[in-house]
This record gives structure tokens, C-alpha cells and sequence, in this order.
């Protein structure tokens, strides 16, 4: 059976926008992977370049192309890392400490538990980051960050503010 022409036309069409709704649902992992080096490049810009002054609506920009990554892919782990520390750069910390929840989802990283822990303490949730910080020593007994903060978390409430004299230190991340 020989088609006409238009019957041709309309088969390669339809298989070709096929193909593109395909692709497309084959591009979100990519574009999510694109999304996040973009808002990691900002957000490492925020808080490395003293002479940009540490500018609010770069940070919030990080922060919505962040949030368009994990749209995109709500597995992205780097995403909700990035996203967490966004947030306590907002000082957000129950909205950092639910974003590093989430990458814990996919990885496991006794720095992602130390992250959170340090986000509970903030909040006063002492008991659920006495909970976090012993997960990351599970997972490295030798992370002298969490002993140190786990230590001040168990000794009981020091005079001053709560959670003011946790150690904080960022180097396990690059």
C-alpha cells in the first residue's frame, strides 16, 4: 500500500514530537545537573568574594535557581546541599536542616548529618541533634567537629545564647 504524501508528513511528525517529549523527559536530570553548578558557582561567589559584600540577591538567586534544580529533580542531592546552605546563609536553619534531609535521602555523609545537627542546635532542637550528631560519628568516629559539638549539646545548657558556641567549619565540603 503506497501512502500519500500528507499520510507520510503527519507519521514523521507525530514520531518526531515523540521524540522530543521523550528527550525532554530524558533532559530534566541534565538540566537539574545545569541548574545546580549555575546556583553553586553563585552561591560559592557569595560567600567567598568579600568586595561583592556579601550581596542578599545574589544569595537569593543561588537560593531560586537551587530550588528550580530540585524541581526539576527532587533526587539531586548536590542541589539540596547547595539549598541547605542557602538557607542558613538566611539563617533559615529549620528550612536548611529539612534541605539536608533530603540529600541524606541519597547519600549518606557524616558531614551531611554534622550539617544538620549544627541547623537543629540553632533551633533549639538539642535532642533530635544530639540524634544527627551520632550518626555522623557512626559514620566517622575521627570527626572531631561533631564531638566537639555533641559535647556541648550533652554537658548541659551553658549560660548565653543556645547553640551559640557551636563549631562550625565548612573545609569538608570542598
Amino acid at each position: 500500500m503506497i501512502m500519500d504524501k500528507t499520510a507520510r508528513i503527519i507519521i514523521v511528525v507525530v514520531i518526531w514530537l515523540g521524540c522530543l517529549a521523550g528527550a525532554g523527559a530524558c533532559l530534566k536530570p541534565y538540566i537539574s545537573a545545569r541548574s545546580t553548578l549555575i546556583g553553586y558557582h553563585l552561591l560559592d561567589f557569595f560567600e567567598t568574594d568579600q568586595k561583592a559584600g556579601q550581596d542578599r540577591a545574589l544569595l537569593l538567586q543561588a537560593g531560586g535557581i537551587l530550588i528550580q534544580a530540585v524541581k526539576q529533580d527532587p533526587n539531586n542531592a548536590p542541589a539540596w546541599l547547595g539549598l541547605g546552605r542557602v538557607y542558613q546563609n538566611l539563617g533559615r536553619d529549620e528550612s536548611a536542616a529539612q534541605a539536608y534531609r533530603n540529600a541524606a535521602r541519597e547519600i549518606k555523609s557524616f558531614i551531611v548529618f554534622g550539617e544538620i545537627g549544627a541547623c537543629l542546635a540553632k533551633s533549639k532542637r538539642f535532642d533530635e541533634a544530639v540524634r544527627y550528631y551520632l550518626k555522623a560519628l557512626a559514620l566517622c568516629p575521627d570527626y572531631d567537629l561533631a564531638k566537639d559539638n555533641l559535647a556541648w549539646l550533652t554537658a548541659g545548657e551553658p549560660s548565653g545564647q543556645p547553640g551559640s558556641r557551636l563549631r562550625y567549619d565548612r573545609k569538608g565540603w570542598n
